[in-house]
């Protein structure tokens, strides 16, 4: 296990950056497992449901709202789970939503020492969108003669393809993960440039 440890660190400096990203989290991130890792699909052997919902700063109007809805069963004869994950955010007056449906797969190996690993992979499927009238501009503040503004449209709806790799490790004390988010760096832009998500790594335990 100290080798897994040592490696999980040395991909993480390797791939050290900034992050800008604005992904939704939850404070109770193990709640929503299917989210966090697909290596967790499964890891209740038997069936499992999970539904979260998070208003961030509900006091101010159209404030980040975050829904997320999972299934996963585990099949004893393949060693193996599968997941189903529903997961939609929405922010601002503009209804800026992602929306997620995503599948994932998870193998169990079990060692003698008690421990056991579970490499996971999930796909998704990624649909962004605008509603581009309901913003407005400087142009539309300046003069009580715009009837409208200069700014050029953008699209008001993206989707895409992305994918997910995890690893799980735990006993009956202690659990580790790592999870490699947008594998596939999609294009998410709403203004029809090449803007490509970064990699996302989280460790977990």
């Amino acid at each position: 296990m100290k080798r897994i440890y040592i490696l999980f660190i040395i991909i993480i400096l390797i791939n050290l950056k900034a992050g800008f990203a604005q992904d939704s989290q939850f404070s109770q991130f193990y709640a929503s497992p299917l989210y966090l890792a697909p290596s967790f699909a499964g890891s209740t052997d038997g069936d499992r449901f999970s539904l979260n919902y998070r208003n961030q700063w509900p006091a101010i109007t159209k404030s980040f709202q975050t829904y997320s809805l999972g299934y996963d069963h585990y099949f004893p004869h393949l060693k193996s789970g599968v997941g189903l994950l529903l997961f939609r955010e929405q922010a601002g007056t503009s209804s800026l939503s992602t929306t997620n449906i995503g599948l994932a797969y998870s193998y169990k190996f079990r060692f003698r020492s008690g421990w056991r690993i579970s490499p996971g992979l999930s796909f998704f499927y990624t649909q962004r969108n605008v509603n581009f009238g309901e913003l407005t501009f400087e142009d539309e503040l300046r003069s009580d003669q715009t009837t409208g503004t200069g700014e050029l449209q953008i699209l008001e709806k993206k989707a895409d393809i992305d994918a997910s790799f995890s690893v799980l490790a735990f006993n009956k004390n202690y659990w580790l993960g790592f999870t490699w988010d947008r594998i596939l760096m999609p294009n998410r832009s709403l203004t029809g440039d090449i803007i490509e998500d970064p990699f996302k790594f989280s460790v977990y335990g």
